[in-house]
């Protein structure tokens, strides 16, 4: 009788598991850091096969996203920018300058199934997520705008702790 019942209680179980991993399954991506793409936004190399955004300010963006050409952002706090080498040298400019000590990092954007999606510049510190709605429809969240990103870098600077 007990092996019934542990059997039974077992078999719910899964039952429950099943349904709702069904029910709440999202598919999300993945950021990681990658010392090519850190090269290519640093040296200013546009990628043609890429719509580029940014997050933050127009001078001083927290991050910049370079989505490839066959993926649709969805997400209203992205701005479009279009991209030259220029433009691109003056917002990493702009960017290493305010994050002096820190550093600016690239990332290879991947979907749930491992297929480079995209490109992502910011600090390290400011780390998000790729939800992947469709083949085609993603949503990057941008880092956190409650705060300015690089002023914890020029407070400790001020009081000589870097």
């Amino acid at each position: 009788m007990i092996k019934l019942h542990k059997k039974f209680f077992v078999l719910t179980m899964l039952l429950w598991l099943v349904f709702f991993s069904s029910c709440t399954s999202s598919r999300y991506g993945s950021f990681s850091i990658d010392e090519g793409v850190t090269k290519e936004f640093t040296t200013f190399a546009v990628d043609t096969d890429c719509r580029y955004f940014i997050s933050g300010s127009d001078l001083y963006p927290r991050s910049i996203l370079a989505l490839n050409n066959r993926y649709d952002l969805q997400n209203d706090f992205w701005k479009l920018i279009t991209m030259t080498p220029s433009h691109l040298k003056e917002l990493v400019s702009n960017m290493e300058e305010k994050a002096s000590f820190s550093g600016m990092k690239g990332y290879v954007i991947m979907n749930d199934k491992n297929v480079a999606i995209g490109k992502w510049f910011s600090l390290m510190s400011q780390t998000t997520m790729v939800e992947i709605l469709n083949n085609n429809t993603v949503i990057v969240y941008t880092p956190s705008q409650s705060d300015n990103c690089y002023e914890p870098m020029f407070t400790e600077m001020n009081q000589g702790t870097l």
